[in-house]
């Protein structure tokens, strides 16, 4: 379920696209998290609730570039330039705008399932 996560060219079964989906989630929590924190470190804010809805701004500014980014780079991997695959691509960002990073990153565990495309070479 967790092997090969970092291999972005693997196809994936829909269990290990889960574990992905997860891992991926938890890691783009802790940068979301990190930048809020960094965020509210460097301004400082009136009251608790002022640092946590700026930290909270910041965290969702994250999911918004995190998620396509990703499905970018998956696609890049795969080399898998269909007409579903790119439009998975602003399908996580308008997702990640409306559900965050939990539905910002389900196009890129669908993503992980596609087949690499193999280029045709010449073989000179």
């Amino acid at each position: 379920m967790f092997k090969d996560l970092t291999n972005l060219r693997k196809p994936r079964r829909s269990l290990e696209a889960f574990g992905f989906y997860l891992a991926y989630l938890g890691l783009g929590l802790l940068l979301a998290g990190f930048v809020a924190g960094i965020s509210n470190f460097l301004k400082t804010t009136a009251s608790f609730m002022d640092g946590y809805k700026m930290g909270a701004q910041y965290g969702h500014f994250v999911a918004v570039i995190y998620c396509p980014l990703l499905c970018i780079l998956i696609l890049r991997a795969k080399n898998s330039y269909t007409f579903v695959s790119l439009l998975l691509v602003p399908a996580s960002g308008l997702l990640a705008i409306y559900i965050a990073m939990l539905g910002g990153l389900i196009p890129a565990a669908i993503l992980t399932c596609f087949r690499e495309k193999r280029s045709k070479s010449s073989p000179i």
